[in-house]
Parts: structure tokens; C-alpha cells; sequence
């Protein structure tokens, strides 16, 4: 649990889903879902291929029933992991099935009940999936096939694909790959966003962005190459509260990919909807060898600073989550503020999937 006036975690609740994962799973991939309002929450079991439901019993603070209802997943997620996310109206909520490259849809009933629906297929092994604010668009990008897709998401959650883009025809990435994996979009204004997707490559630190209109789909993506930091393997993209509406921060987390890879974040500044490529600061974590997405929560800065986590796994596959503060007042520059090992997840558990509440 978090307290984002001043930081500090709190392990109030430890859930058991009643299932289990893999041990292992894609970096990139959230298997975590909250809705807005922190009814319900959802939580992916790739290793017995089932959706945990538990329900809010309490808001303030968060609390959940400990005993969740087991939904099947519909289908195989045993090599990314089961990737989710939820609308922002709470109505539906999605999942990857990687093995049988499809989406599941489930709407979503009173007391966080799960019903499903017809699955989508997305030829590529997919994991991170991404919805837009206004809740009209689902991003599901093919990272072993490079593409993304673009899919309208109807009144009852079902999915219509709008467009498909190819990254191989995109300039760079014949030469230095684009895989696209993280994904996260900036609010909509006037139908329009920004896609911005983590880049799972080794030959540099990358992203790729993507202009997104609600109605046409995407255009314009473009690989970028993220200067002023050694980290590798730029697979977690995450807008900040204000850089998501258009001037602020956005953090590139990196998942590394061991010894000459660095993990950690990048901080880059966001101006009038634009993300400038050069990093402020970032951050190298020397003790986590491989890390995961990254989550701020929706509360605005407070004291000149906006805190951020990511989960890391070490040499021992020692997993701890990494809270840093960035500084909003001091142009954005980042230090480790806390660090939080976790003693359940010690030699037997890889990166852990981060969601932050307040959801931005």
C-alpha cells in the first residue's frame, strides 16, 4: 500500500490468489489490473492459467476480501505471463493469452464477477496491452513480429481492429530491431494521443512512439533513440500525472538484461505533448540485474517531488521493489529513496508486476 504524500509502502495485505505464476515471466508485462474507483482487483496466474477477482472492503485505506473467486483465463498464458488491463469505466477487463495469440475479453459484473466473452486473435506471442483514457482504444503490440494494433473497443468491451502498423518499415528498425513490449498512451484530447512502447532490444536504449487518433488508429510510429543514459533494454515506458497530459515527466524503465546491460529508470521531460529524447538523469540500478514496469500513482507532486517504484530481481533472484523520488522542483532529477526487499519472494521469484493506486 502506498501513502503518495510522502511515500512509504506499507505490506498491510499480503493476497493469496489461490494459484501460481511461473516464477519467471516478461519484464514488460502487467499481471495487475485495479479499477479506478478500487472495487476490484485482478490479479493473473500464468502457471495455472486463471484471473484472480478480489473484491474491495474498504476504500480508505484500501482493503480487499483475502478470499478471491479463481476465473479461467480461457486459454494458455505460459510463456510472457498473463498480461491485463482494465477500462477506465471498470466494465471490462482484457487478457493476453500468448500461446494461443489471442486477447481475452471479460466484462465485468457486480462483486468483481468475470464473464467471458469471444477472445480476439493477435498473431504474435503478446503480453503488454494498453487502454486509452477515454477508454475507446485498446494498444496490443506483437513484439516477435513487430507491429502494433490498434483495436475500438465498443459499449460492451467488445474489440474491432482499426489498424495494424508494421515497424519494419519504420527507418532504424531494419537495423537495430524493434520489438515493441511496455506500453503506456497519454490522455486523450480532442481524440488524439500519444503510444509510446518500450523497445526490446540490446543494440541501444530505444522506444518507439506512435501518433493515435480514436477513429483512424495509428500512424506516424517512429524509433527513437533515448541518449544521455547507459541503461538497456528500454521496455517499461510510463507517463507522470502531468507529463500524460502533456508537460511533465515521462520514466523509461529498463529492464536491463544482466552483466554490460544496465537496469533502472531514465527520467525525460515532456513539453506541449513532445517527448524530448535526451534524459534529464537516470538512474542505474547495480544490484538488480533485471527490473520491471514502472508505476507513479495519480496524485499530483507533492514537496517538490513525485514518487515511482519498480521491481528488481538480483544475482540470487533476491527480488526487491525500488522506490525513487523524483524531483519536480530540481528539474527532474532521481534518487533512490527506499528499498524494499521482499521476503516472500527471496531465491524462487523473478520481477514482480507493479500497479500503483491512485491509478494516474
Amino acid at each position: 500500500m502506498i501513502n503518495s504524500s510522502r511515500s512509504n509502502i506499507k505490506n498491510n495485505l499480503v493476497l493469496k490468489t489461490g494459484g501460481h505464476g511461473l516464477g519467471t515471466g516478461y519484464f514488460a508485462d502487467p499481471r495487475v489490473a485495479i479499477e479506478n474507483n478500487g472495487s476490484c482487483l485482478f490479479v493473473s496466474d500464468a502457471g495455472s492459467n486463471d484471473i484472480a477477482a478480489f473484491a474491495a472492503t474498504s476504500e480508505n485505506p484500501l482493503a480487499f476480501n483475502p478470499t478471491p473467486t479463481r476465473y479461467p483465463s480461457g486459454g494458455d498464458g505460459s510463456d510472457y505471463g498473463i498480461g491485463l488491463a482494465i477500462t477506465p469505466n471498470g466494465k471490462t477487463l482484457f487478457a493476453t493469452l500468448d500461446e494461443l495469440e489471442e486477447v481475452a475479453i471479460f466484462t465485468i459484473g457486480p462483486g468483481c464477477i468475470l464473464h467471458p466473452t469471444i477472445p480476439i486473435p493477435v498473431n504474435d506471442v503478446v503480453g503488454p496491452i494498453a487502454v486509452s483514457s477515454d477508454g475507446k482504444v485498446l494498444i496490443v503490440p506483437g513484439p516477435n513480429n513487430s507491429f502494433v494494433d490498434a483495436f475500438a473497443i465498443n459499449s460492451t468491451g467488445g474489440l474491432t481492429l482499426i489498424n495494424t502498423v508494421s515497424l519494419n518499415s519504420v527507418s532504424s528498425c531494419s537495423v537495430v530491431g524493434c520489438f515493441p513490449t511496455g506500453t503506456d498512451i497519454s490522455n486523450v484530447s480532442g481524440g488524439n494521443a500519444t503510444v509510446v512502447l518500450g523497445n526490446g532490444t540490446v543494440s541501444g536504449p530505444y522506444y518507439i512512439t506512435c501518433s493515435l487518433n480514436t477513429t483512424v488508429g495509428l500512424s506516424n510510429c517512429v524509433n527513437n533513440n533515448l541518449t544521455g543514459t547507459s541503461l538497456a533494454n528500454i521496455e517499461n515506458p510510463w507517463f507522470s500525472s502531468a507529463g500524460a497530459t502533456g508537460n511533465g515527466f515521462i520514466y523509461f524503465g529498463a529492464s536491463g538484461d544482466g552483466s554490460g546491460y544496465p537496469a533502472g529508470v531514465a527520467v525525460n521531460q515532456v513539453t506541449a505533448g513532445v517527448i524530448n529524447p535526451a534524459s534529464i538523469t537516470s538512474y542505474v540500478n547495480i544490484a538488480g540485474e533485471f527490473c520491471s514496469n514502472v508505476q507513479s500513482t495519480g496524485h499530483a507532486a507533492t514537496q517538490g517531488a513525485e514518487f515511482l517504484w519498480q521491481s528488481c530481481s538480483g544475482s540470487n533472484e533476491d527480488n526487491t521493489t525500488y522506490e525513487y523520488s523524483v524531483s519536480t522542483a530540481g528539474g527532474g532529477s532521481i534518487t533512490l529513496f527506499k528499498s524494499y526487499p521482499n521476503p516472500q519472494a527471496q531465491g524462487n521469484t523473478f520481477v514482480l508486476s507493479l500497479i500503483a493506486y491512485p491509478k494516474r
